[in-house]
């Protein structure tokens, strides 16, 4: 990578947008005391204003919030957890904006889904569809 575009990568980053700790903790849904112990353990992203400072004050990166809270979602759906359960979590007014935002379907839930509709469809032919032609 050229000086010129690390450059202009660090500028951007310099005009990224911080936040305060009860703003992070609003945005993510949690209390301000879990995000902070979060942060301390390295769960959650933040940059302390002072790192030798014994008291630490913090502040957050929305981008990184924001990835992490993406992260979270798409998690939880493919744990099978209830998609309501994930949106109070989030939290988000309509289950649609979860559902429709922060979470991606991998390949192998893609594929689970189509050998269950396959099952439905071709019942105890299924078995047929992963047979060797010989």
């Amino acid at each position: 990578m050229s000086a010129r575009l690390v450059s202009a990568a660090i500028q951007i980053q310099s005009l990224e947008r911080f936040v305060d700790a009860n703003t992070a903790a609003e945005f993510l849904g949690i209390t301000r005391r879990t995000l902070l112990q979060k942060v301390r353990i390295g769960k959650i992203p933040g940059h302390a204003l002072d790192p030798d400072a014994r008291k630490k004050d913090w502040r957050f990166k929305l981008s990184e919030l924001d990835h992490f809270r993406h992260s979270l979602a798409s998690a939880l759906v493919k744990l099978k957890c209830d998609p309501k359960t994930v949106q109070s979590i989030l939290p988000h007014e309509d289950v649609r904006t979860t559902m429709q935002l922060y979470v991606q379907s991998d390949q192998e839930s893609k594929l689970e889904a189509q050998g269950k509709f396959l099952e439905l469809l071709l019942g105890d032919k299924a078995d047929l569809l992963t047979e060797k032609v010989q």
